[in-house]
């Protein structure tokens, strides 16, 4: 009876410990990373590879980070065809700099905003869920060019950012520096450490201790 009574204290308490530890533990929240989103009557700007006209914005990322998916607005000035490609950059003293990933051939679920550009034209919202990687904490700069030229897609100018974006005609060009913001939001899981409380941190020790004893009496007893 003692040795069974001994066994089960034992599972109590590594039970116990097992989940103080997990309270403890770094959790993952869905959330958006980074936002600078459109608004109605903004202005937007051409951005095509294959037309020489890139485009590109900053986000800070404050930690470590499984990036999901990207999201932005835009809008035509003929047809609404797609055939996207989207940029991730590295930064370069303020700049772009390296390139870190690139998409091709992507698909992109597309929805209208509510929201006209400045020109008239019907705004939507894009959303790419690309594989997901992870980013550490960093500046890092977000292209995104709809290589259909007959649609003449136009990337919106967003609100909530430093007021500037990045532009250049072809790969291998300086960027130049334009006064006004693009519209998107980078999505994904930030891990969050979480620290125990004194009275978490003193159970856990508690649990430790119990766990300890219940191991040397059973041990005590089989001998």
């Amino acid at each position: 009876m003692n040795k069974k009574r001994n066994t089960f204290r034992l599972w109590l308490s590594t039970l116990v410990a097992a989940t103080l530890f997990g309270v403890m533990a770094s959790t993952a929240n869905a959330a958006i990373l980074y936002s600078q989103p459109t608004s109605d009557n903004a202005d937007a700007f051409f951005s095509n590879l294959g037309a020489g006209a890139q485009n590109a914005d900053s986000f800070l990322l404050g930690g470590s980070v499984n990036v999901e998916a990207l999201r932005w607005w835009g809008s035509y000035v003929s047809t609404d065809v797609d055939d996207f490609v989207v940029r991730l950059f590295s930064d370069n003293s303020g700049v772009p700099g390296a390139l870190i990933q690139e998409h091709t051939g992507i698909t992109v679920s597309k929805v209208g905003a509510g929201l006209m550009d400045s020109g008239g034209g019907e705004v939507f919202q894009y959303e790419y869920d690309l594989p997901d990687f992870v980013l550490s904490s960093g500046i890092y700069y977000l292209s995104v060019m709809n290589e259909t030229l007959n649609s003449e897609w136009l990337w919106s100018v967003g609100n909530l950012g430093d007021g500037v974006s990045f532009f250049r005609g072809a790969d291998g060009d300086s960027w130049d520096v334009a006064d006004s913001d693009l519209a998107f939001e980078v999505i994904g899981t930030r891990q969050v450490q979480t620290v125990p409380e004194p009275e978490s941190a003193a159970l856990v020790m508690l649990a430790g201790v119990c766990m300890l004893l219940a191991r040397r009496r059973l041990h005590s007893k089989q001998i």
